[in-house]
């Protein structure tokens, strides 16, 4: 079923995403992260990234002469030796609301209703207990820090 590898599915779609980020902030590039058209350059399935077709979508949106600064195949070599060394992390380099955007176009397609990163980020946060939370490193890590200050109090 489409369901059995979405998370696989989210990751191979954001995760150049979140390198040309990362990539664009080491070289002070100023690329433009904002409403990008993700159908672009993602394939139809939305199961990868054309990097390519993603370095040609950042360098359109800039406003200064970026090619003085880079090419954009010298920017998608960039992002292709980055990738290279960091196929393990690749979770951490992915960012959230590219995820929901990509989620709530696969769901568009699946459900055939008219899904925004909007939608889909507020159903997750309503799916998401209490319960959940507290079994994270995240949660614990806020207790231990409570318990050392003293002082303040996240949870109550």
């Amino acid at each position: 079923a489409w369901i059995d590898n979405i998370r696989q599915r989210l990751i191979n779609c954001t995760f150049h995403l979140g390198l040309a980020m990362k990539t664009s902030k080491e070289m002070k590039l100023q690329l433009k992260f904002k409403s990008l058209p993700y159908q672009r350059f993602l394939d139809e399935q939305y199961t990868k990234t054309d990097i390519e077709k993603l370095a040609h979508c950042l360098f359109e949106k800039k406003s200064i002469k970026i090619y003085e600064i880079i090419s954009i195949d010298a920017f998608v070599e960039k992002l292709k030796e980055a990738a290279a060394g960091m196929q393990e992390k690749q979770w951490l380099i992915c960012r959230g609301h590219d995820m929901t955007s990509v989620l709530a176009l696969i769901l568009s397609e699946k459900t055939g209703k008219n899904l925004n990163r909007s939608i889909v980020e507020s159903n997750l946060r309503l799916a998401y207990e209490y319960e959940h939370f507290k079994e994270t490193d995240l949660y614990k890590s806020i207790i231990r820090w409570e318990e050392k200050s003293g002082r303040y109090k996240i949870f109550r």
